[in-house]
């Protein structure tokens, strides 16, 4: 019986919750379905290690069971999800080369030259919105242009997903708790592991003042610029100058000897835009003022909202200031932070969230000079 992505999210929905109508729930879909899956895991565990009583799930279940279950799979009986096959061909393309020719990738990933084309067809957009293009010459050959800061971060946001940094053990390992996971884990170990583990033994042991998701994403722009060849050595750095005389540049300077001068510009640039510091604010954003005009603009809409009067409040004008500045960035990004509190904040600030997000959406339609990416 072929398994699919869904079914590892219903094991590992099962470590945390036993109520059938609730697992249902989760993955909107009918108990019936729920059931049948639950039947197809235990085909493939080979026994019943999963059963339902009066809709109370017990699963029997323990760590060398689901390893056992990931090995027994294999390509003829694994059905891949759209955006698996999609993360697959980026592994096996552009993640390590600006070419690859289309018979040949489809080999490699074993699905139809068609398939591929219409996978790529739907890359194609969210690559464009990172400002990378993926071209077809012949219907035979696809070829990379971009700009070389898009590419690293959109190489960089991709390996976010399968990375784990584990701070308990101080290493770095690949997500490996379903059959997709394990594929994907095995080709990065060979491709990146190695240097992902140096990058973060020496990031881990030099004073950084920045949060450990902002680090980690360090280490995978680090790990990128070292393995992957880009077309020029050229990066759009600004300010190169302030960004010099910062201790962040002299701490990077000193512990990635290999790096150019360039590279050092470009990791520095990403510390302090993703930072709340105050400090070097003109090197962090050029439009600081629209930025701060916006800030304006959002204070006194919320005002009009709620009925308030906070604009005069001179110290809730720099914190969002200071709180802003990184959110444009991550988000121009593309970047998503994997412990967001966004589910707490809703929960206990229901009234004020729901009021920040319609000003935000209002000064997105109104702002011509700065546009508020969407924070929820």
């Amino acid at each position: 019986m072929a398994l699919n992505k869904k079914h590892f999210e219903i094991l590992k929905e099962l470590k945390k919750e036993d109520d059938l109508k609730r697992i249902a729930s989760i993955f909107n879909q009918t108990e019936r379905s729920i059931r049948y899956k639950i039947g197809e895991l235990n085909e493939n565990l080979g026994e019943e290690k999963i059963f339902i009583k009066k809709r109370k799930i017990f699963c029997l279940l323990d760590e060398k069971d689901i390893s056992s279950l990931i090995k027994g799979i294999n390509e003829y009986n694994y059905v891949y999800e759209q955006k698996e096959r999609i993360d697959l061909l980026i592994l096996e393309s552009i993640l390590q080369k600006d070419e690859f020719q289309i018979e040949e990738l489809a080999d490699i990933l074993q699905i139809s030259k068609s398939t591929l084309r219409a996978d790529i067809k739907i890359l194609n957009p969210k690559l464009s919105k990172m400002g990378i293009h993926l071209e077809q010459y012949n219907n035979k050959r696809c070829h990379l242009s971009y700009k070389n800061s898009d590419l690293i971060y959109y190489l960089s946001i991709f390996l976010y997903e399968y990375v784990i940094f584990d701070e308990g053990d101080s290493r770095v390992s690949f997500k490996n708790t379903s059959y997709f996971e394990k594929r994907v884990s095995e080709k990065l170990t060979k491709q990146y592991l190695e240097v992902l583990q140096d990058s973060y033994q020496k990031i881990k042991n030099i004073d950084l003042p920045y949060t450990d998701e902002t680090l980690n994403l360090l280490i995978l722009l680090i790990s990128v610029l070292k393995l992957r060849s880009l077309s020029t050595e050229d990066l759009d750095v600004l300010n190169r100058k302030v960004l010099r005389e910062t201790r962040e540049f002299k701490v990077l300077q000193k512990t990635f000897i290999e790096f150019s001068e360039t590279q050092l510009y470009f990791l520095t640039d990403y510390l302090l835009r993703i930072s709340c510091d105050e400090k070097e604010i003109f090197s962090k954003h050029r439009n600081w003022l629209e930025i701060e005009l916006g800030v304006y603009r959002l204070i006194k809409e919320f005002e009009h909202l709620k009925n308030v009067q906070l604009v005069k409040n001179k110290r809730l004008m720099d914190d969002i200031l200071y709180y802003i500045k990184p959110l444009i960035y991550r988000s121009s990004k593309k970047i998503e932070l994997k412990n967001s509190i966004l589910k707490e904040v809703k929960l206990v600030y229901e009234d004020t969230f729901y009021y920040l997000k319609k000003c935000f959406l209002r000064s997105e339609n109104q702002c011509d000079t700065v546009s508020f990416p969407a924070p929820f």
